[in-house]
C-alpha cells in the first residue's frame, strides 16, 4: 500500500478544467481519505483477483461485505463514495439525451386527448346536474350556511349578498 500522504494519481489525465477544479475543491484530508480508501479497494481487488476499474457491482458489493464486520455503516458509505468518485474520474457517464419516438408522442397525445375528453364529460355532467349559474360568485366566495338560513331580510345579512 502506498503512503496515504501522497495524493493519488488520477486514473485519466487531469486535462479537463472541471476535473482540475473538482480536485482543487477538496480538502487535503479528504483527498488523503479518498486515496486511502481507493488504495484499500485496489489491494482487495488484487488479492481477490478482481478488476478494480471498471469494477462490477458484484465486486463493489463483495468488497463492502468483506469490511462489514470491521467497519461502521458510515465507513462503508464513505468507501462506496470513494469507489464511485474514482469511477467518475476514470469514465464520466455520457450526457443523457432524452428523446421520444414518434410512436411515443402519438401514445402520449392519445392519452392526453382521452384525459381531456373525460374531464370535459365530467364537467358537463356536473353542470347539467347543478342548478347554479356557471358564473355563480358563491362558488368563489361561499356564504356561510347560517347566513343563508337567516335570509336577506335579516339585519346581519351582508350588503354584498343582497339581491340586486
Amino acid at each position: 500500500m502506498s503512503d496515504p500522504a501522497v495524493l493519488p494519481a488520477p486514473p485519466v489525465p487531469a486535462s479537463r478544467p472541471a476535473e482540475a477544479y473538482a480536485r482543487a475543491s477538496l480538502a487535503p484530508a479528504t483527498l488523503r481519505a479518498y486515496q486511502a480508501g481507493w488504495q484499500a479497494f485496489l489491494d482487495w481487488c488484487a488479492l481477490n483477483g478482481r478488476q478494480a476499474l471498471p469494477a462490477s457491482p458484484e465486486t463493489v458489493a463483495d468488497h463492502l461485505a468483506s469490511l462489514a464486520t470491521t467497519h461502521s455503516r458510515a465507513s462503508l458509505a464513505k468507501r462506496l463514495s470513494v469507489i464511485g468518485q474514482y469511477h467518475q474520474l476514470a469514465a464520466p457517464p455520457a450526457p443523457q439525451r432524452r428523446s421520444l419516438s414518434l410512436e411515443g408522442c402519438r401514445i402520449l397525445a392519445g392519452q392526453l386527448r382521452h384525459a381531456t375528453e373525460a374531464r370535459q364529460q365530467l364537467v358537463a355532467e356536473r353542470a347539467a346536474a347543478s342548478r347554479a349559474c356557471a358564473f355563480c360568485l358563491h362558488r368563489l366566495l361561499p356564504v356561510q350556511a347560517r347566513l343563508l338560513r337567516l335570509g336577506p331580510e335579516h339585519p346581519t345579512w351582508p350588503s354584498w349578498c343582497a339581491p340586486a
